[in-house]
């Protein structure tokens, strides 16, 4: 059968027609003109520097970041960034203001800069997990970019029954007694999705992220995969344009939260109790994931059934499908 991203799955699920528009007839939004960097543009060039930054970080055993050594993660950062910009053939005073968000110096306090003293933030006093693997890239077609020499997976992966492919930003462990806990997490330039998409399966990234990482860690820490734990998602907002950094933790365990991990944040509504019950979230998404192979393989492809205010604003398709006329007489 046919392998899968989590964002495949994710545009057949919030409506199959852009799903066939965008993936079988190959149809593309025409390009817009941007005088600096375009949103992807600018997601790709902090997933470069971060990938750069930690692999550089965990070869010299110098995570998590901690406070004594700020000067230098910072500095070393900045070299990095320069070196990835410095590629990057823009004129245009947008682009230089944007270079300024991103690298700071002088009195003016950078996305660079504001990430580190996050980090350090959150290593003193909000998780005991330490970063260990980046661009964890997994499946036969995820290894475009950087990936992670130690743990990415080349060859086939099985999520359940479904050939997953995928691109995982970090993963964060935490080795307690005989146990291995982890969390995934993912680098966001933009908003991260919002938790009606989550509980709709609209949303299925991290839950799909964190079954795969379990026998990807399992193998590599040679040890069973039931001690292998799950304990949540997090996303990390990376702002350039406002240069501020934010996290939101996802699916954290009732029985971890506030204990070893997300401290001090409060907990959100419809969270696992426990990691058995996170388990269970996994394995729902999964349904909900074969449930829209299924429709993808059987050729099924209507406009969307969610609210077409929240799903269809700003679609390119939205004249093509007609979805206003399709639901009306649905």
């Amino acid at each position: 059968g046919s392998e899968y991203s989590a964002s495949q799955l994710e545009t057949y699920a919030a409506c199959p027609f852009k799903y066939f528009a965008r993936r079988l007839l190959n149809v593309d939004a025409p390009p817009k003109f941007d005088v600096t960097l375009t949103p992807l543009e600018r997601g790709i060039l902090v997933h470069t520097i971060l990938f750069r930054l930690y692999l550089e970080l965990r070869d010299e055993e110098r995570l998590p970041i901690t406070a004594d050594d700020r000067e230098r993660v910072i500095e070393r950062a900045r070299e990095i960034a320069a070196e990835e910009i410095a590629g990057i053939n823009l004129d245009h005073p947008y682009w230089r203001i944007d270079r300024e968000r991103l690298l700071g110096g002088g009195p003016l306090i950078g996305l660079i800069e504001n990430w580190v003293d996050a980090e350090i933030a959150r290593a003193e006093g909000l998780t005991d997990f330490v970063p260990s693997f980046f661009e964890v890239g997994f499946g036969t077609s995820s290894h475009f970019g950087g990936t992670d020499p130690q743990l990415s997976q080349p060859g086939e992966v099985l999520g359940y029954s479904i050939k997953v492919r995928g691109k995982i930003d970090r993963v964060e462990i935490l080795r307690r007694d005989d146990e291995i806990l982890y969390a995934v997490a993912d680098y966001k330039t933009g908003q991260p999705p919002e938790k009606w998409k989550i509980d709709a399966g609209l949303s299925l990234q991290l839950l799909i992220y964190l079954e795969v990482i379990r026998e990807i860690l399992a193998e590599h820490f040679a040890v069973p995969a039931a001690q292998v734990r799950p304990a949540g998602g997090i996303y990390y907002r990376l702002n350039a344009r406002k240069v501020e950094t934010d996290d939101s933790y996802r699916f954290v365990p009732t029985e971890l939260r506030g204990e070893i991990i997300a401290k001090g944040k409060r907990k959100q509504a419809g969270e696992p109790a426990t990691i058995e019950e996170l388990e269970e979230r996994i394995a729902d998404a999964f349904t909900q994931a074969d449930r829209y192979v299924e429709g993808i393989a059987s050729g099924i492809y209507p406009v969307t059934s969610h609210d077409v205010d929240k799903i269809c604003r700003g679609c390119e398709f939205r004249s093509a499908c007609r979805v206003t006329s399709q639901r009306g007489t649905g």
